[in-house]
């Protein structure tokens, strides 16, 4: 549990990094603020949703009648009133208690404190999420976290999944705590808690005869998936196969790692316009299936390109040595995940770059 955590909060962190050059509000009615471009009056009342995407973003001082739109590296707002829901992607975020939500928060972080009164409920996945004595919540809490202190007062359930809880003496949850957790929680005395329901979460040990089949249903599964659009590549697209060696190299490792780059971001530019939603969508239908294609893509390219260099053993089987060779290095740690990394965005860059080469002939 701890694991999947971490390595979600590190790859939402290096999204932000990648996309907080990126700024498109969904209408002309709604409010954006880049780079400070422009000053806020003390209590500015704003009548649409307010946008911000930045490095470091600091709200403050303004009523809100809309929903509020946060995304940077470090988050805080303070002396807010925001007559609607707020979403929050950051590295760091804060909420001081001159905050007022009158709706929904919606919040995704490395690191979070909240101090602020939410109305409604609480949506948050966190490494570390902390609500201090001044936080308040007026519904219910879904949290996933791995440390989630609690300090502030909830008046309605809390569910809550996290490594470590801890509830400190000014905690007042008038419902239920409900807490999946591999250690029960570390209450203080003082804490009124209605009722707690506590579930241990126990990471069940393998048997051998589970992992053995856990790793050849995983080879089977790669290698007929290679096969299989190997056969594709042969009956439909020959010309695309007889170029394919020619399309792989480091062009095309650079091509792959510039579209896991623009291409999601274009995706998002795509869907805040919502004449262009459409499109957007196709184009994630796309991308998720040259995702799926792209280990297999390249598994065919060094078949091929060995081919060439020996004419002895046929392509078919070469693909098939490949694939399973290729299979066993990706179950070794660390190597086997660069070269995956390698094979996923070079597979990418093959497909592209042969577009560009087919649309210039």
């Amino acid at each position: 549990m701890k694991k999947k955590i971490v390595i979600f909060v590190l790859i939402l962190t290096l999204l932000i990094v990648a996309l907080t050059s990126v700024v498109k509000a969904a209408n002309t009615n709604e409010v954006m603020y880049i780079n400070n471009a422009y000053a806020l009056t003390q209590y500015q009342t704003l009548n649409e949703n307010s946008f911000s995407f930045e490095q470091d973003i600091e709200r403050s001082s303004e009523i809100i009648n809309g929903n509020l739109f946060l995304y940077g590296n470090m988050v805080s707002i303070k002396d807010e009133t925001i007559n609607g829901d707020v979403f929050v992607f950051a590295n760091m975020l804060t909420i001081d208690n001159t905050t007022n939500i009158n709706g929904n928060l919606y919040l995704c972080a490395s690191s979070a404190k909240i101090s602020a009164k939410i109305e409604r409920c609480v949506y948050a996945c966190a490494q570390d999420l902390v609500f201090e004595d001044d936080a308040t919540v007026g519904y219910e809490s879904y949290v996933i976290s791995e440390h989630f202190l609690i300090d502030g007062t909830f008046n309605r359930n809390i569910y809550a999944f996290s490594n470590i809880l801890e509830i400190n003496e000014h905690a007042n949850i008038v419902q239920t705590l409900n807490f999946t957790s591999t250690q029960e929680a570390k209450i203080n005395e003082k804490a009124k808690i209605n009722e707690i329901k506590f579930d241990k979460y126990e990471e069940k040990k393998e048997s051998l005869l589970s992992i053995i089949s856990k790793y050849a249903l995983d080879f089977v599964r790669y290698f007929v998936l290679t096969m299989i659009l190997f056969i594709i590549f042969i009956k439909f697209t020959p010309k695309f196969l007889k170029q394919i060696d020619k399309c792989f190299g480091v062009s095309s490792f650079g091509i792959g790692i510039l579209s896991l780059l623009i291409i999601p971001i274009s995706i998002i530019l795509l869907i805040t316009i919502k004449v262009a939603s459409s499109l957007a969508f196709a184009m994630l239908a796309l991308f998720i299936f040259l995702l799926l294609i792209s280990n297999a893509v390249t598994v065919v390219s060094i078949a091929s390109l060995i081919s060439r260099k020996v004419k002895k053993i046929k392509l078919p089987m070469l693909v098939a040595l490949t694939a399973a060779i290729s299979w066993a290095i990706f179950q070794i740690p660390f190597v086997g995940a660069i070269l995956s990394f390698f094979m996923f965005t070079s597979g990418i860059g093959v497909i592209l770059k042969y577009l560009v080469i087919r649309k210039n002939n």
